[in-house]
């Protein structure tokens, strides 16, 4: 495009680049307030010349910097400008990233993922008329990944991913920062489908690029602290998980200050994380943070507005106030319900929540049907190949044992007990399972040898945790005494 005829305009474009170029800079080195300073400078100026393709680059850094802000509305807006006005400058290129952005701020950012998808479409059509450039291929499909991965479609999701870490690879080499971005993403995959042995070895190889190449107190060298530390606390290695994330935590707070949206993400993590160790009141305060960081950036069904509300209604459930867990439950399964489809994975937790506080407060056959629809979901998607699969399946097979329909808890019980000894995770949350496997066993007729032997296995490992539930422990304990178990160790 030819530049603009009047002087004044030509002469201000090659300024306004060189303060684009300091921008982006800045932008890269996560000085963020200062870029952006400087980009709502050139944005004003930039429209003034006419000039669509210096209009275009500077929309760009906009958009990037609103996204990187949480600011999804306002990204979205400055990404459909950028489009048309690269469109008139006839930049297929910046027409098909800005469309790849606008798909995954929508979908991401906005939680409309049915909207995210058909831009998606649209972005692929844009990435064939610009010539199918290896840059872009790879960068539509890490966003289709991701977005992919956020509606539970998870085994199309990892293909996606280790399709754009290859192009990644072939175009950057193995070792750039871009590389660390979609081994980033492809970990979060593997950690929500319980695949945390990978996750672990995606975020593990990501964050050693990523502090070589952007320094160890970059936002994203913290992002992977918080990643991989969330893994680490789902397989129960809390001493390895805490430092990390609290690391994270401090990363963030540095960069963004005490109220962006990124720093929810970190408190969520800590909160629930603090509360899996029986640290309720400090586990609150974090969550209660995180929660109003999201309610004053995100909209009001986002999905990650919904986790806050489910991990807050876990600390109060380890308050023992169920009434109060039960709401925030059934706020989480409204949210999630609006935003997502009727089978996403991620309903499995507040329907869980919500029966396991329906059987606290002796409305155990209410909670059943929860249960219940939570194992469908479970099921139909990833199944005992899940580690999560434990959850429903021992909730249920506890409530079955409530009711006193032992043969049919005993089934659930078994698989449970199967997930949790191959997807060694929580030491407690196995201990439990076999004390309720035990009882099913007994109770309902099956080999009661086989019932002491489990049941004096969970009272073994209940005494070697020291952050378990007494009242848990004491149960086993009163039960394996009375039931003709071999003797505790001294």
């Amino acid at each position: 495009m030819p530049l603009p005829e009047a002087a004044a305009a030509r002469a201000a474009i090659a300024p306004l680049r060189a303060r684009l170029d300091e921008a982006v800079a800045l932008t890269a080195i996560a000085r963020y307030g200062d870029a952006r300073a400087i980009v709502d400078e050139v944005v004003p100026a930039a429209r003034a010349t006419g000039f669509a393709p210096v209009l275009a680059e500077s929309l760009a850094a906009l958009a990037d910097l609103q996204a990187q802000a949480g600011d999804g509305d306002g990204a979205a807006a400055t990404l459909r400008e950028l489009a048309r006005v690269a469109g008139v400058a006839h930049d297929d290129r910046r027409v098909a990233s800005a469309l790849i952005d606008l798909a995954w701020v929508t979908g991401h950012l906005l939680a409309h993922p049915d909207e995210a998808f058909a831009m998606i479409v649209a972005a692929d059509a844009a990435v064939a008329r610009a010539g199918d450039p290896l840059a872009l291929r790879s960068v539509l499909a890490a966003r289709r990944g991701v977005l992919l991965g956020e509606q539970g479609t998870y085994d199309e999701a990892v293909s996606t991913l280790r399709d754009a870490l290859a192009l990644r690879e072939q175009e950057l080499g193995p070792d750039h920062v871009e590389v660390a971005a979609v081994l980033n993403n492809l970990g979060e995959v593997y950690r929500d489908m319980g695949r945390f042995d990978d996750a672990q070895v995606a975020f593990r190889r990501a964050l050693a690029i990523a502090e070589r190449g952007l320094g160890p107190e970059h936002p994203n060298v913290a992002a992977l602290l918080n990643n991989l530390g969330s893994a680490l606390w789902s397989q129960g290695r809390f001493e390895e998980a805490e430092p990390m994330v609290r690391r994270s935590l401090a990363l963030d707070e540095a960069t963004f200050g005490p109220d962006h949206p990124r720093i929810a993400v970190s408190l969520l993590n800590l909160g629930g994380f603090l509360n899996a160790q029986g640290r309720t009141a400090e586990a609150r305060t974090y969550l209660e943070r995180a929660l109003a960081i999201q309610r004053r950036v995100l909209a009001p069904d986002h999905p990650q507005l919904a986790m806050s509300l489910h991990n807050l209604g876990g600390v109060a459930f380890s308050e023992h106030d169920y009434a109060a867990a039960l709401g925030y439950f059934q706020d989480a399964l409204g949210i999630f319900e609006r935003a997502l489809s009727a089978d996403h994975p991620n309903l499995v937790y507040p329907l869980v929540g919500i029966g396991d506080a329906l059987v606290a407060l002796e409305r155990a056959p209410e909670a059943v049907p929860y249960y219940l629809r939570a194992l469908a979901i479970q099921d139909h998607g990833l199944g005992d190949a899940d580690p999560d699969a434990a959850y429903p399946l021992t909730s249920l097979g506890a409530a079955y044992l409530d009711l006193h329909r032992a043969a049919e808890a005993r089934p659930l019980l078994e698989r449970a007990v199967a997930i949790r000894t191959t997807h060694p995770g929580d030491p407690e949350d196995l201990a439990r399972t076999q004390f309720l496997l035990a009882r099913a066993l007994w109770d309902g007729g099956g080999d009661r040898a086989r019932a002491r032997a489990l049941a004096t296995e969970a009272r073994d490992g209940y005494d070697h945790i020291d952050t378990a539930d007494l009242e848990i422990r004491d149960q086993i304990r009163a039960w394996v005494a009375s039931h003709g178990a071999r003797p505790q160790a001294p």
